[in-house]
């Protein structure tokens, strides 16, 4: 049975038991409690419900609980010009770093409370109910017809960033040009800074 199938069923009796207990209440002939602790029982109720429901997240999103061990991020970042090279970080929840720029490879440290941190930002912003696309624009023009027909255009040269967050069964990729989102952007600018100022160091 599924976490959403249990919660179904436990508010379905829930409900039931508050209509049983509704009724019982009301009834002068068979008043087992006060009126006036009627809304007591329903919060009561309807809190349970509710906190039923809740503990999964939404359907698109990573699972409530998963080890840190297996959390994996991977940033890159598209120059969009062959002239400079590819940068990519790969982020690891078991204490690691890995830094590339082309043909150079360095291995950093990158503490589990800094991967939480992060891992909190993304939260933050609702990454994981972001567009997996941002390089397309999109745009509108009128046909003959008088019907409106959208266009995309997408940018193929030009400069993107892709951040991945992947977990074993899971993986959420966001990919976007200069245009933002910039709340993830100033995330992934941090990150970069981060871990390029370690390599600086070594």
């Amino acid at each position: 049975m599924t976490s959403d199938s249990a919660g179904i069923i436990f508010r379905a009796a829930a409900l039931r038991q508050l209509y049983s207990l509704t009724c019982q209440a009301l009834s002068p002939s068979y008043r087992i409690f006060p009126v006036r602790l009627l809304p007591v029982f329903i919060l009561f109720f309807a809190g349970s419900a509710s906190m039923a429901g809740e503990r999964t997240l939404r359907p698109e999103g990573p699972p409530p609980a998963y080890p840190i061990q297996e959390v994996n991020l991977h940033l890159t970042r598209q120059p969009g010009n062959a002239a400079f090279p590819v940068r990519r970080i790969s982020l690891s929840g078991k204490g690691s770093a890995t830094f590339e720029r082309g043909e150079e490879f360095l291995q950093v440290s990158y503490s589990t409370s800094a991967l939480v941190a992060l891992l909190n930002e993304l939260y933050r912003i609702r990454f994981f109910e972001l567009p997996s696309q941002y390089t397309a624009r999109y745009s509108v023009f009128l046909k003959d017809d008088g019907m409106i027909a959208t266009s995309a255009l997408r940018m193929m040269d030009a400069g993107s960033t892709r951040i991945c967050f992947a977990v074993t069964g899971y993986e959420k990729c966001v990919t976007y040009g200069r245009d933002g989102p910039y709340d993830l952007e100033n995330i992934v600018n941090r990150v970069f800074d981060d871990i390029e100022k370690q390599v600086k160091q070594k």
